[in-house]
């Protein structure tokens, strides 16, 4: 997926020396890329597309996202706030990734997810199906994933990771920091009920330049920024924490 716009004045070039000539978009495109194949009891065939993409998040990304607009009866989708998804983009994917996936299928039988192309991904990264219920890791780099499933919603079972072996404690919790803009004092606010230690917070827009750059944070439950200057629009929040790093959407009105 190139994520790129053009207009009607796009004009193409050929350049006199080839060696620099681009035919097409895609050759600056070095994003890595997971294309997920999906089979079902019935045949009916999905492909799913996740990409790493520095200005995405973990959370729904207006033109990173692709929203599953035609479901299937039998189908296999992301998962991003309950929502049904084609296409993902996410700012990391690493052994701390988790890509949540549904699915459903209306009759019994043999399902199927597999890996359908692999671009820029590094051969030492390896990608496995969690199934939750009966606690198992299955290699899709080794071989296709084949479950027999009854028919019915599949919604909450599935996932999509990088290491063989569930989230600790401490990832698990980064999922509870949150972040808001306050319209009453103009700060951004993050809430951090554990108490992780945040050694930074870059805010970033959607452009990816660095508007703000915040250092030697307090470690408290509830935490405000000074933006007051900032301008109205989606901001990417980027806070490295003693957990690693975790990138939050906000929206200043």
């Amino acid at each position: 997926r190139t994520f790129v716009k053009e207009d009607a004045t796009s004009v193409f070039v050929r350049s006199s020396n080839s060696s620099s000539t681009r035919n097409t978009i895609d050759d600056a495109d070095n994003r890595l890329k997971i294309r997920l194949g999906f089979e079902s009891s019935n045949t009916y065939k999905r492909q799913l597309l996740a990409t790493r993409d520095s200005l995405a998040t973990n959370q729904i990304d207006f033109g990173y996202d692709a929203v599953n607009k035609d479901v299937q009866s039998n189908d296999m989708f992301w998962k991003i706030d309950n929502e049904k998804f084609v296409i993902q983009g996410t700012n990391t994917i690493d052994v701390s990734t988790v890509l949540p996936i549904g699915i459903i299928t209306s009759e019994n039988g043999i399902n199927t997810v597999k890996i359908d192309t692999l671009e820029n991904v590094p051969s030492d990264l390896e990608i496995y199906v969690h199934d939750k219920s009966l606690e198992t890791f299955h290699n899709l780099r080794s071989s296709d994933y084949q479950i027999d499933l009854p028919a019915g919603e599949y919604l909450e079972r599935f996932e999509i990771t990088f290491t063989e072996q569930a989230l600790s404690v401490d990832e698990l919790e980064s999922n509870s920091i949150n972040v808001l803009y306050a319209n009453d004092t103009n700060n951004i606010v993050i809430s951090n009920p554990q108490n992780l230690e945040i050694e930074s917070v870059k805010i970033i827009n959607m452009i990816g330049q660095v508007i703000k750059d915040f250092n030697k944070i307090d470690t408290n439950s509830t935490i405000e920024l000074n933006t007051k200057n900032l301008s109205s629009g989606t901001y990417i929040l980027n806070l490295e924490t003693e957990i690693g790093e975790i990138s939050k959407k906000v929206l200043v009105k």
